[in-house]
């Protein structure tokens, strides 16, 4: 049997991505013995053994510093012989653990390179400097690594490819116990007839195109529920003093079950990412947004060139300018005044995850990257 060992500074331990796919997933398998290691309590759990190696909510310097150097030295007690990590904090210990003959995985959830020109905290004419000084340093950390995963192409191409001696695709997409299977068609149609509220559930920024959904939703006429932290500091402020925030039922973080709650009382499902930093070049869509679809829940989705040719496929959204609140305004009355072109795209959506966006895909090609990492001499 080989041992596993996921590592994370940054998540909980009860990280959808992390935990409850990957490595309930991994876990599932006779051959595998899988660990966890990230801040808070230790426990077991569906056949993972969850060992909390530190203080979980430190600031970023001590998330950088202090939490990563404890999640490494806790994992490397571990003698794994796979590793599996799943932040830009972790990298230089993911490179010792290689450089110790260990086989080791670096699970990109994101563009660090193009998220850091969009970093507010980063002084604007710094983040090109910044960007490439972090591109060298990644690219050195990840050279003797055993693969690089990340959840999809950016223009074509896999982000990391020629700078990794192997690369995948594994993209985070609903499992279809968690939300396909628990859907309730009666309840659904009656939050669309109803017109009851528009949701979004994740960060609340600025570049997640919050500040016009709430616009449009106030001119519209509708509720807007939204679930998540704000941020950075001053955001949720400066929202507040507009008038629009009238239309904000804001509930702050939402576990699992609150998630699932809030979708099955909404007739629409918004996804208005600004067209900024990675985003308008992924070749895949918000987590969020194949949530709602596997709810049937009919969306509003930011018109990017990847969201523009699946749903000219599937036909399961109305695309916007992200920028423009007008826009967002006339796709939710549109939605709101038929009810039937609604539940016609919510019913589209459902069979599109039935289909092509369902995690038990993903969990194959996880299955054959570890096969082939573990059989390699």
């Amino acid at each position: 049997m080989y041992k596993i060992c996921h590592m994370t500074s940054v998540h909980k331990s009860d990280d959808v991505r992390i935990f409850r796919k990957e490595c309930v997933s991994l876990a599932k398998r006779d051959d595998l013995d899988v660990y966890l290691v990230a801040p808070g309590e230790s426990r077991e759990e569906a056949g993972v053994h969850v060992i909390g190696a530190a203080v979980p909510g430190r600031g970023r310097l001590g998330r950088m510093t202090k939490t990563s150097r404890e999640i490494y030295e806790a994992a490397r007690k571990l003698d794994a012989d796979l590793y599996h990590f799943h932040d830009p904090e972790l990298l230089p210990y993911g490179k010792k653990l290689a450089a110790a003959g260990k086989k080791v995985i670096f699970d990109s959830h994101e563009n660090t390179v193009r998220q850091i020109s969009i970093k507010p905290y980063i002084p604007a004419r710094l983040r090109p400097l910044a960007a490439k000084t972090y591109r060298d340093y990644e690219t050195r950390c990840i050279r003797g690594l055993a693969a690089v995963i990340y959840p999809c192409p950016e223009e074509g191409v896999h982000p990391f490819a020629g700078r990794a001696k192997r690369t995948c695709y594994i993209n985070n997409v609903p499992m279809k116990e968690e939300f396909y299977d628990c859907y309730d068609e009666e309840r659904r149609n009656a939050a669309l007839d109803a017109g009851s509220y528009v949701c979004h559930v994740g960060s609340l920024t600025h570049e997640r195109g919050i500040t016009t959904l709430i616009e449009g939703c106030y001119r519209a006429g509708v509720k807007l529920v939204l679930g998540g932290n704000f941020s950075p500091a001053g955001y949720e402020e400066s929202l507040r003093a507009k008038e629009s925030f009238a239309a904000v039922d804001h509930r702050g973080f939402c576990d699992r079950q609150q998630v699932f709650a809030i979708y099955q009382g909404a007739a629409i499902g918004a996804s208005t990412i600004l067209n900024v930093g990675q985003y308008a070049i992924l070749g895949n869509l918000p987590t969020k947004v194949y949530e709602f679809m596997a709810m049937g829940i009919p969306v509003i989705l930011t018109d990017m060139p990847y969201a523009r040719a699946i749903n000219e496929e599937c036909d399961f959204a109305l695309l916007v300018d992200p920028e423009d609140a007008g826009a967002i305004q006339e796709a939710i009355r549109k939605l709101l005044g038929d009810p039937e072109l609604a539940r016609r795209l919510g019913d589209n959506g459902r069979r599109t995850i039935r289909e092509r966006f369902s995690w038990e895909r993903e969990e194959e090609t996880l299955y054959r990257l570890y096969d082939e990492i573990l059989n390699e001499h």
